[in-house]
């Protein structure tokens, strides 16, 4: 008997289909149990929730889960899933005295933990603007709650963090969106302990097939945006721009060329020693 498949994932949007799936009884109906779990955290925490053996899957953004592959064995990506890039808001406080976009390589950083995409993507955009960064300028605030309070107390620090999930924070101005980032690649992967893989390879397909089957479903659902407005209280003006700026992967597929480059870029930006080939990174199903 298969156990029950503990997944992890951010509580945004990008994950709908994962909670209309089980709705839905999709899983079931494959007769494979899965215990969703939302991680406030990010990818940080779940990295660290996968090696604690807490998380049997999750969804990692792709920067995150190529870094935490590099520094860790017994763990693969199996596919996208947000085929799409990922917007990033480059955030300060209210009462922040930072105007400049520019301003921002220079100041204190908000993360969620180290290893997050909140560490690494302004890393990622310092490099490619030609700017640096040091570790002495992140301090660590958990999660997006833990940034508003952060705030109060430092309102001239600067946070990453996706543009539509802080925009109600923007509009009530609890924050200050200053600059964009958009990534330079796909911007979530599935990744799973390859110990559980390697006894579960037939319900992990089933999984995977499963949510590519409800992620296509949802892309054409003619009452999408209506679902995110009431379930992420999202302007409706917001939900139809995300809704047609994202694209979920239907398909078991993780090019190997797309993870390679990420990895020469994570190396370049010093955020990985070394790279790795796609086949050490991906667990072909």
């Amino acid at each position: 008997m298969s156990p029950t498949f503990k997944i992890g994932g951010v509580p945004e949007h990008f994950n709908i289909p994962w909670q209309l799936a089980i709705e839905n009884n999709l899983f079931e109906a494959e007769n494979v149990k899965v215990d969703w779990k939302f991680c406030n955290g990010g990818t940080g925490q779940m990295t660290q929730k996968l090696k604690n053996e807490e998380l049997d899957l999750a969804i990692l953004l792709t920067e995150g889960a190529c870094k935490f592959l590099a520094e860790n064995h017994g763990f693969k990506i199996l596919q996208l899933y947000i085929k799409s890039p990922l917007v990033w808001g480059v955030h300060t406080g209210k009462h922040s005295k930072i105007k400049n976009y520019e301003e921002a390589y220079s100041s204190k950083i908000a993360i969620s933990r180290f290893g997050s995409g909140s560490h690494l993507m302004p890393q990622v955009d310092a490099h490619f603007k030609k700017k640096n960064i040091n570790e002495k300028q992140f301090e660590i605030i958990k999660n997006l709650d833990g940034a508003l309070k952060s705030f109060k107390e430092n309102p001239s620090q600067i946070f990453y963090w996706e543009k539509f999930t802080t925009k109600p924070y923007v509009d009530n101005g609890q924050l200050k969106r200053i600059g964009e980032f958009i990534t330079p690649w796909p911007c979530f992967v599935i990744v799973a302990r390859e110990d559980v893989l390697t006894e579960y390879k037939k319900e992990v397909k089933s999984i995977l097939e499963v949510i590519n089957y409800a992620s296509k479903q949802f892309m054409n659902s003619s009452n999408a945006r209506e679902t995110l407005v009431d379930q992420f209280t999202m302007l409706p003006e917001d939900a139809h721009q995300w809704f047609f700026m994202t694209e979920w992967e239907t398909e078991i597929n993780a090019p190997a060329k797309t993870l390679e480059n990420v990895m020469q870029i994570l190396k370049d930006c010093g955020v990985i020693e070394e790279t790795m080939e796609s086949k050490d990174l991906v667990f072909q199903l």
